[in-house]
């Protein structure tokens, strides 16, 4: 009878060997399931800023490129290039394109008021940031008979200044070359 009584408390329980295993087993996986989903989170923060930066330049390269294309003239220094641009619309509407500072800036100056004109940005000032020296406009007309054509280039960066790599992204061009269309001559 003893030996059937020792016999069952043997089979009722685990070895601590057994439970060891299994601890570091779980272990493993836990930290590779932690790992992955640190590594994904981080791209796409990453990933979340890239956009940011594309969706405001895209955003103000179609506007001017859209204004350029349309207007009756084109103002701007062909070599060296110019940081401000100025299109004149059939309307006598005025609008200045210029780099200020770290934004991207458009003035629109009708010729029948007096009032000061007020400048409004084309990006997100509090998530991009157009690259010091970047920003650019090149106005160019083969000869007198052909349609002017306008070069539009800038670099955005990121205004967040995070430590970590995953909060920073590197700068990001845009470019782009416009022919007008409703020249006058």
């Amino acid at each position: 009878m003893q030996i059937l009584q020792h016999h069952k408390r043997k089979i009722s329980g685990f070895t601590l060997i057994e439970l060891l295993i299994v601890i570091v087993i779980l272990g493993s996986v836990g930290t590779i399931v932690a790992i992955i989903l640190i590594n994904s989170l981080r791209t796409s923060s990453k990933t979340d800023i890239l956009n940011v930066i594309k969706n405001n330049g895209d955003f103000a390269l179609s506007q001017i490129a859209q204004h350029v294309r349309y207007s009756q003239s084109v103002t701007c220094q062909s070599l060296p290039a110019s940081p401000q641009l100025t299109v004149n619309d059939f309307n006598g509407t005025q609008t200045v394109y210029s780099c200020s500072g770290s934004s991207l800036i458009d003035t629109i100056m009708n010729g029948t008021t007096t009032t000061t004109p007020t400048p409004e940005t084309l990006l997100d000032t509090n998530s991009v940031a157009v690259v010091a020296n970047s920003c650019n406009f090149i106005c160019t007309q083969p000869t007198s008979t052909s349609n002017a054509f306008v070069q539009i280039l800038f670099s955005l960066q990121t205004t967040n200044t995070g430590t970590l790599q995953e909060q920073t992204a590197p700068p990001q061009r845009f470019s782009t070359s416009v022919t007008l269309r409703n020249v006058s001559r």
